[in-house]
């Protein structure tokens, strides 16, 4: 593309894109076409800008820097230079092809745009757009047109006029599929219990929520809820969360990448602990004395025992009841190792807190402060007699 005198060809261009390995037209096989002078490679991009030409002194339309011949006229960035005198076929551009969801009552609307069709020669253009529906032919002539369509798949054709000539035929296909949104199932309300720290794991379950098109594997789950003003989310279909002691109500949306479920709901009953008191025996802990075990009496409410060996939190730690003793009306016993407690802990008063599960399904809590000593305390002989009457009396 370019200019030609007795073979001697000057402001000359080839399509570099098209042909990145060879020299173009004009170019001697013997010369190296990355150093010939009179033809230049250039990208299909920058073969469709005027400034790419006008740097080769080439004369367009509508500027005089090269003369005021008018030779050559362009579509920038769809088309290189033409003759200005050339009547050229329109161009139909219908954008780009359609997919529409809609639920299955209802209809989608349509927004077709030929704006973007032209004419290299500036002719005010008309427009034809033809489609078929439910086997009859229709017809408009206008450059936007709106449409309400029910579900399926619809071909438009755009044609163009200049008044001369018509273009080719351009097709949009708008596609519409109906989709019924997801169904959210938060699942039962729940009734847990907190333990020690006045919380509670809570297992969710949204699988029985559904989509009636889609693989319920496709949906993704949304649970949120407040806890003190703050909205608290988690994701997935069954996740674990801790909740505080109280009533909970948790929201679930599912989502089946088209349209959002409408929420479900599930109240969580966070039950809190029992606070029940304890009697450490002995409540002065001596490293010197033979006792080989710590007794922790637990006044627990009429009607409920200990359903497990209770656990003694102390400083972190943890130690399991070695035996527990639960037969009495309110009263219940448990022995912890004494050498074990004594291995985690410096002298000095400490707080130490029971904690059991009881046979009404709250958690059973209750804390007293201790002394550990190396000074001597209190015989074994002695703690026994005091843990006789201690338990004659409230038993």
């Amino acid at each position: 593309m370019g200019y030609s005198l007795n073979d001697d060809y000057t402001g000359c261009f080839y399509n570099a894109s098209f042909n990145p390995n060879i020299p173009g037209l004009g170019v001697p096989e013997s010369t190296d076409s990355n150093t010939h002078p009179s033809i230049q490679g250039a990208t299909t991009a920058a073969m469709r800008l005027q400034q790419t030409y006008l740097n080769a002194s080439w004369d367009f339309v509508d500027e005089s820097v090269n003369g005021e011949e008018d030779i050559w006229k362009i579509h920038e960035h769809h088309d290189t230079p033409r003759f200005s005198w050339e009547n050229d076929r329109p161009i139909a551009v219908t954008g780009d092809d359609q997919l529409i969801y809609i639920r299955t009552d209802e209809v989608a609307y349509v927004y077709l745009d030929g704006s973007n069709s032209y004419d290299i020669n500036g002719d005010p253009l008309e427009y034809t757009w033809s489609w078929t529906l439910d086997d009859q032919n229709y017809e408009a002539n206008t450059v936007t047109m709106e449409l309400d369509l029910p579900a399926g798949v619809y071909p438009f054709t755009l044609v163009v006029s200049d008044g001369h000539k018509f273009s080719e035929p351009d097709t949009v296909t708008i596609t519409i599929i109906a989709n019924d949104p997801p169904t959210a199932d938060a699942g039962a309300d729940q009734w847990v219990y907190a333990g020690a720290n006045n919380t509670a794991l809570v297992h969710l379950d949204g699988s029985n929520s559904n989509d009636p098109d889609t693989n319920d594997l496709d949906l993704t789950y949304s649970w949120t809820w407040i806890i003190e003003g703050e909205t608290k989310e988690a994701n997935g279909i069954t996740p674990d969360i801790v909740l505080t002691s109280g009533i909970h109500v948790i929201s679930l949306v599912v989502f089946d990448g088209i349209f959002y479920s409408e929420p479900d709901t599930v109240t969580i009953e966070v039950v809190p602990p029992t606070e029940v008191t304890i009697t450490t025996s002995p409540d002065v802990i001596s490293r010197a004395n033979g006792l080989n075990d710590i007794l922790v009496f637990i006044h627990r409410p009429r009607g409920t025992v200990l359903v497990e060996k209770p656990r003694l939190h102390v400083q972190g730690h943890l130690l399991n009841c070695t035996q527990l003793d639960d037969n009495g009306t309110t009263l219940a016993m448990a022995y912890f190792d004494k050498g074990a407690l004594l291995s985690l802990l410096e002298d000095g008063p400490i707080e130490v807190m029971v904690e059991g599960q009881l046979s009404d399904g709250t958690t059973a809590v209750g804390t007293q402060t201790v002394t550990i000593t190396s000074a001597s305390g209190p015989n074994a002989f002695e703690i026994a007699m005091w843990r006789v009457a201690y338990e004659s009396v409230h038993h």
